[in-house]
């Protein structure tokens, strides 16, 4: 059978789609570099594994915790986020926390 040219060219265009959609953005598309160093951290650190979650989500004190809970989810996943990425991320989600 003999597979027509449109049929063909279709599929490797939706493949290069698919491909597209399935990565994830890079810090820069998240965060721009303008931004305050504690929240480039933030949405460099969060955005690796999932869209960041809005600070007043929980309360200032309860996100060191949940961070470091991430943070070790992360490394079981071979997610390399800096020690000192981290403790910035967490500084700014204490500041911006409710």
């Amino acid at each position: 059978m003999r597979v027509a040219p449109a049929a063909t060219a279709f599929a490797a265009s939706l493949a290069v789609l698919i491909a597209g959609l399935a990565r994830a953005p890079s810090a820069e598309e998240v965060a721009p570099r303008n931004l305050p160093p504690d929240q480039f951290a933030f949405l460099k650190t969060c955005s690796s594994c999932h869209p960041p979650f809005d600070p007043r989500t929980l309360k200032r004190s309860e996100w060191r915790p949940v961070a470091t809970q991430m943070h070790q989810r992360a490394s079981d996943r071979a997610i390399d986020v800096p020690p000192e990425q981290l403790e910035a991320a967490i500084r700014w989600l204490e500041a911006n926390g409710r």
